[in-house]
């Protein structure tokens, strides 16, 4: 499978669209939901995109199909795409199961194959941040803002949290978690203070 794999400089994931499987847990697709319809806003533009996701489920595994639209931005076509990416799962140490994404990208003729939580697109298809050659915005915060937490960030931290509480006191995940979505705050703030921008309160 092959898509637009970015090799030149880094772009930020956080500003792409993405599915994550922390979502489709969410919303029920590892519980026979079928599928339904994931729709994007972009914040720039107000321009709703949208692609249809159906899970099937085989034992520990299964699949993730994906049917969208794409347009070639020098030509204007539009291209149908319809193809389903790989699912595993490993035990969870409290019961249950965490699912992963396969990377199902072919570049320079390797396959992939990664184990992973998110996959965005950049190009056509959906792949891993790896093989799209992608950063976090975190990484990239300018010196006021070294301090700044992204959005997957606070979801792989969420994931891990396995418990609130035990015997009485807060558990050491769940004390990181709310230091990160702190974090985070205060960085949105910072950020905003230097754009001049006034967050709702």
């Amino acid at each position: 499978m092959r898509g637009g794999h970015n090799t030149k400089g880094k772009r930020e994931a956080d500003m792409l669209k993405q599915i994550s499987t922390t979502m489709l847990k969410k919303y029920g697709y590892f519980s026979g939901l079928g599928s339904r319809v994931v729709t994007w806003t972009n914040q720039m533009t107000g321009v709703q995109s949208s692609i249809s996701v159906g899970v099937t489920m085989r034992g520990a595994g299964g699949a993730v199909r994906l049917v969208y639209n794409v347009t070639d931005r020098v030509t204007g076509e539009k291209q149908y795409l319809d193809y389903q990416i790989p699912l595993t799962s490993t035990p969870c140490a409290y019961g249950g199961r965490r699912y992963w994404f396969v990377c199902p990208w072919d570049t320079g003729g390797q396959h992939c194959g990664r184990r992973v939580g998110t996959l965005y697109l950049l190009g056509d298809r959906f792949a891993c941040r790896h093989c799209n050659n992608l950063t976090y915005a975190s990484r990239n915060a300018p010196p006021y803002d070294k301090g700044f937490v992204s959005i997957p960030d606070i979801e792989r931290q969420r994931d891990r949290v396995k418990r609130t509480h035990y015997a009485g006191r807060l558990t050491k995940q769940y004390i990181r978690l709310l230091l990160m979505e702190e974090r985070f705050a205060k960085g949105m703030q910072a950020l905003a203070r230097a754009l001049g921008v006034e967050l709702p309160t």
